[in-house]
């Protein structure tokens, strides 16, 4: 009876409150991946500094948000001040000045489809653009100051963004102009790099061109900073004086390739996937063969356990994260690998200021 008495109690006080028009705490578990962090939700505009140097100004009729000043942009200095997680915002306008674009700033606002970068920037930290996509990306500096900046890791919104520079400088290569190609971004970053150069004189890059062995450990070598080697004529298929020489002796090396049992090593071959990836991953360590923790298959029904590809690509998706399959689920290891995604593998790895430093010390 008197348990009853309680529970009509608290019914006629839950009712009370609904009445009066009061709100009642939710106790239900909401997931922080997606719940809003702070401030700018809503319909009130407003401004203030995200930084002892960095002041902002939100639009909420627009949805755009505007940073002025110098220096660091950090939204731990204010906690009115979060961007991120925040689907009320549509724009980002960075002014020039900012250098330093922190963590988490902007990560998991998914309606965020334009962003204006100033030449300013030399550095994105890790996480500030994760979680969005199928960006615009404005930047009014120069495409050599763009491939200057550092990238910390997971920062795929901004990797994966259709780029847009200064007039004058929209396309290295004829046949590389549709910014929508998975391609696009790799293919520009390799070239203002001086990584990979086009086909001949033609001004063309060949994207969909089958890789051979022999382009594959050249564009190793070259981001590697083309070292001096000391070699000795192993393979009677690489003769001195040809253009791959040094790049094929170098990769020998490092342990990065062995060749044929025939002694050759088949530079005009193709270069499959699963080849490109094992190069990357011998690359990477040192040319040992780094066997990861197998507590799970690959979600690649196409990449079998036991395979002598398997833990470079095991390494490649759940370790590194640059490798992607072809979007039907497969990873297709035996297809023959093409420039264009010869360039994607490696732009997704080098752009992460952890591997390039990585590169860099195998490169001495």
């Amino acid at each position: 009876m008197k348990n009853k008495l309680l529970k009509r109690i608290a019914a006629s006080l839950l009712a009370a409150v609904l009445s009066a028009g009061l709100i009642v705490p939710a106790y239900a578990e909401e997931s922080l991946e997606e719940a809003p962090e702070a401030a700018l939700v809503g319909t009130l505009s407003a401004s203030g500094y995200c930084s002892s140097t960095v002041e902002y100004t939100w639009n909420a009729s627009t949805g755009e948000v505007v940073l002025t000043g110098k220096g660091r942009l950090d939204t731990s200095y204010d906690p009115n001040a979060y961007f991120s997680h925040n689907n009320a915002i549509k724009s980002v306008v960075i002014k020039d000045g900012i250098q330093v674009i922190g963590p988490q700033t902007f990560q998991s606002s998914k309606n965020l489809k334009r962003i204006e970068l100033p030449a300013s920037c030399v550095l994105i930290e890790h996480h500030a653009f994760n979680g969005v996509s199928n960006l615009d990306l404005y930047y009014n500096g120069t495409k050599e100051q763009f491939w200057n900046i550092t990238f910390e890791n997971t920062n795929q919104g901004i990797m994966e963004a259709r780029l847009h520079f200064l007039k004058g400088q929209e396309h290295q290569f004829k046949d590389v102009t549709n910014r929508g190609d998975y391609y696009y971004n790799p293919v520009s970053w390799a070239g203002v790099k001086g990584y990979a150069a086009g086909i001949g004189d033609s001004g063309n890059f060949a994207p969909k061109q089958v890789c051979n062995r022999a382009m594959v450990v050249t564009l190793l070598y070259r981001i590697a900073g083309s070292p001096k080697v000391n070699a000795t004529g192993k393979f009677k298929d690489v003769p001195t004086g040809s253009w791959f020489h040094d790049a094929v002796y170098w990769a020998v090396e490092k342990g990065i390739t062995t060749g044929y049992g025939s002694g050759t090593f088949q530079p005009y071959a193709n270069c499959t996937r699963a080849m490109l990836v094992t190069f990357i991953h011998r690359y990477c360590n040192g040319g040992q063969y780094y066997m990861p923790y197998w507590g799970y298959d690959i979600n690649f029904p196409d990449v079998k356990y036991g395979e002598w590809y398997w833990a470079s690509v095991y390494w490649g998706v759940y370790e590194e994260d640059f490798v992607r399959g072809k979007g039907d689920g497969l990873f297709h290891p035996n297809d023959p690998c093409t420039r264009g995604e010869a360039m994607t593998f490696l732009y997704r790895f080098m752009n992460d200021a952890e591997k390039t430093s990585v590169f860099d010390q195998i490169a001495e």
